[in-house]
This record gives C-alpha cells, structure tokens and sequence, in this order.
C-alpha cells in the first residue's frame, strides 16, 4: 500500500527521509520503503509518525480527509521545536509508551 500522505506531510514540514529515519530511529532505505509501498509500515512507526504530524492513523492510511487526531491525551510534542530538531522529543516520547500500560 503506498502511502502518498506519509511523503506530503514529510515535504509539507520540509524533512528529508533520512531526517525522517532518524527521528524513528531506522535506516533512509526502510523509511523510503515505507512511503513506496514496498514494504508494510508497522503499527508502531504508523503511530509515532501520526503523533508526531499530530494526525490521525486513519488521515496517513488515507482514510479520511480529517487530518485531526482523535486522542488529546497523549503526550504532544514541543510546537516551539521545528519536526527537524525534534528527534530528542520523539526519543521522550517513546520512553513514555515503554513506561505506561496502554
């Protein structure tokens, strides 16, 4: 399944892939396969990357035009910090889900 919305969004924030990889911690090449359709994006990156974007899985799998998350619960990251320099937010970030039973 190739998911036109993950590259808009990352060229609607100006990120590269390989910013992009970083921030999820994987290589260019797997994120690239991502957005290709060439190979299935897990439950996890899909997640992390709807937070990060601050849209809904449902807006990246193109299911939806609604681009609003449904959760306000979960924790945001920083708007004063540019999707460039948020890596250290999404590493917090992923600390939080490692320490709380969802």
């Amino acid at each position: 399944m190739v998911l036109k919305r993950l590259k808009d969004l990352r060229e609607d924030n100006d990120l590269t892939q390989v910013e992009l990889a970083t921030v999820l911690n994987i290589t260019q090449r797997a994120y690239s396969r991502y957005e290709t359709g060439e190979r299935a994006i897990p439950l996890e990156v899909l997640s992390t990357l709807a937070d990060y974007y601050n849209v809904s899985v449902d807006y990246l799998l193109n299911r939806t035009n609604i681009n609003k998350p449904y959760l306000d619960a979960r924790p945001k990251f920083k708007t004063s910090v540019t999707p460039r320099f948020a890596v250290t937010e999404v590493l917090n970030f992923g600390l939080y889900f490692n320490n709380t039973n969802l």
